[in-house]
């Protein structure tokens, strides 16, 4: 791999990794939703159901 496909591949994988960690730090619409009905009704709300898991 020549000096500038080398320079090329690092600087893409920044750029990936930058926009990687940027919509990680977003809340998706649906998650906005579901953290102002909690905000509104005032408790925490947990998944429920069989395919929510053991919360001991």
């Amino acid at each position: 791999m020549n000096v500038k496909k080398r320079k090329a591949k690092i600087r893409e994988m920044t750029e990936f990794s930058a926009e990687a960690h940027r919509r990680a730090a977003e809340y998706a619409q649906a998650q906005l939703h579901f953290l102002r009905l909690a905000l509104e009704i005032g408790r925490d709300l947990g998944p429920t159901g069989p395919m929510a898991g053991f919360r001991g």
